[in-house]
């Protein structure tokens, strides 16, 4: 089942590809990188500090939705957008990303989907371990395909907004704006397991992502075109006012005649 839901989610980014022609790069590299990124980030961290937390037990319904949810969901908000940006540090990603905004859009969509299809394999290798999922068949994980399909959607759009204020000097407002949606995302997972009825809204804003993903790469397209024309439009300007200055020192130069030495 991690297999389809790895190649459902490899889909858009085929589709999106050949319908705005990106380099390939920008997609293969980021995803490439961030596949890892979720095993490290639980193995390497965010284990250890669920492993404080889990021995908090509480039977009080108002600790554990507005305490131990909200703490647990800032933490996996916080270690996970900010490691999914790690790679634009990467000179040549930092410096594509100052040139265009279609590739600072592109990069954070990959950086995402490869997080989220590495969250994919990490998932299916705990579940491969657990006993008590012994005997089960494969198709029966249906509720696993379709969530993690969503959870890929939504990691890809949190560090498009993460990545958003690169360059305009907002960088870490939309940080923070990418770990809060984030917390919230996974606060309304996490409810959902106490709430049948929470699930609908976690359905309801995944599909809702899409759209918004599509519309953030049309209006990056349509930024790095009128700024392509902006740019050719001032070379074209300063070309001619270079030109009508050298025709004024032409003209000022014609009124001076050379002296004829012969004379």
């Amino acid at each position: 089942m991690a297999a389809i839901a790895t190649l459902i989610s490899i889909i858009p980014i085929i589709l999106i590809q050949f319908w705005l022609k990106f380099n390939w790069k920008y997609y293969l590299i980021p995803l490439l990188i961030m596949l890892p990124g979720s095993a490290i980030i639980n193995l390497g961290l965010k284990d250890w500090i669920f492993l404080g937390l889990s021995q908090w037990n509480t039977n009080n319904n108002y600790v554990l939705f507005l305490v131990y949810f909200p703490i647990w969901v800032l933490i996996v908000g916080i270690t996970e957008e900010l490691f999914k940006i790690i790679p634009t540090i990467i000179p040549r990603f930092k410096e594509e990303m100052k040139n265009s905004e279609l590739t600072k859009v592109q990069i954070g969509w990959s950086l995402g989907i490869g997080f989220g299809i590495g969250e994919i394999w990490y998932l299916a290798f705990l579940i491969a371990l657990d006993t008590n999922f012994e005997g089960i068949q494969w198709f029966l994980f249906t509720g696993f395909l379709f969530e993690r399909v969503l959870v890929v959607i939504l990691h890809a759009g949190m560090t498009i907004l993460t990545l958003y204020g690169f360059n305009k000097k907002k960088l870490w407002l939309t940080i923070i704006l990418g770990i809060i949606s984030h917390g919230i995302i996974d606060y309304i997972a996490v409810a959902s397991q106490y709430l049948d009825e929470i699930y609908i809204l976690f359905i309801i804003i995944s599909i809702i992502s899409i759209p918004l993903i599509i519309l953030a790469f049309i209006i990056a397209q349509s930024n790095d075109r009128k700024k392509k024309w902006k740019d050719t439009l001032q070379e074209d300007w300063q070309g001619l006012e270079e030109e009508k200055q050298d025709n004024r020192e032409i003209e000022v130069i014609s009124l001076f005649p050379k002296k004829d030495n012969n004379k």
